[in-house]
């Protein structure tokens, strides 16, 4: 699957900036989901129970990849 979204990222980018397409999609937004969900874990874990927390996790990992 990453392989996929690579190769379709690189022949949709516009030209010379598909490395910057490339670092936005498998760096910054897998970054920003771990900011942020990792001290809400807890409170989500606290509030709603384990069944909340894991579709967060999967939202943000279908989101981050």
């Amino acid at each position: 699957m990453i392989v996929s979204f690579t190769v379709f990222i690189v022949e949709r980018a516009p030209a010379k900036q598909s490395a910057t397409v490339l670092v936005l999609y498998t760096i910054i937004i897998a970054g920003a989901v771990n900011i942020v969900f990792s001290p809400s874990s807890g409170m989500i874990f606290d509030a709603f129970g384990a069944y909340w927390l894991y579709v967060s996790a999967m939202a943000g990992c279908i989101v981050g990849r």
